[in-house]
């Protein structure tokens, strides 16, 4: 389908919302790991969410450098078609969860 969507994924490598509640609400850090060795862009580690657009049918790229962002963006939204791009981020970076979470914790 042609349809106009673009799907940001912060990709640790690392399951990060699960570790962080884990961290956070039960201070424990058990194996939130993914690994998989066709991600040389994140030490090995990590879904190909690039792969798996493209399997679905979907467009994507993978951004490891932040300053190439906002091309992506750019590319994903001219695209007019379902767009996923997959962000390589820190391992242990925390990410703001949202406004809509009650128990909202900005970090760092």
């Amino acid at each position: 389908y042609k349809v106009p969507f673009v799907c940001v994924v912060l990709n640790n490598g690392y399951l990060g919302l699960i570790r962080q509640a884990e961290k956070y609400n039960f201070d424990m850090n058990f194996e939130v790991q993914l690994w998989y060795d066709s991600m040389p862009e994140n030490q090995g580690r990590g879904f190909d969410f690039v792969k798996f657009a493209e399997a679905c049918g979907a467009t994507g790229e993978r951004v490891t450098d932040p300053n190439e962002l906002q091309a992506a963006l750019r590319r994903a939204v001219d695209s007019g078609v379902p767009y996923v791009i997959d962000v390589i981020i820190e391992r242990e970076t925390d990410a703001s969860m949202g406004v809509a979470i009650d128990a909202i914790k900005e970090f760092e």
